[in-house]
């Protein structure tokens, strides 16, 4: 039982002071990404397969972040 306590704790604390959301623009990356792997085996072209990867890479790549001044900026505007 403690090894799960054990890798909660440091799944936490990697995703500490990370972005982790879905805005607007990461959840359209994620969609298209998607579409295009769904794309991929009926057209058989590999632009599908090479788009889809380079969107999905960005979105998690947008999500694991740690732009502390994107971050900041974003607080600021939420909290007015």
């Amino acid at each position: 039982m403690k090894r799960k306590g054990k890798w909660k704790e440091k799944i936490l604390f990697f995703m500490r002071d990370r972005y982790g959301q879905n805005d607007v623009l990461n959840k359209h990356i994620l969609f298209f990404g998607f579409l295009s792997l769904v794309i991929y085996p009926f057209t058989n072209h590999l632009f599908w397969l090479v788009l889809s990867l380079i969107l999905l890479s960005y979105s998690y790549f947008r999500m694991l972040s740690k732009n502390k001044s994107a971050r900041k900026k974003m607080r600021l505007i939420k909290n007015g």
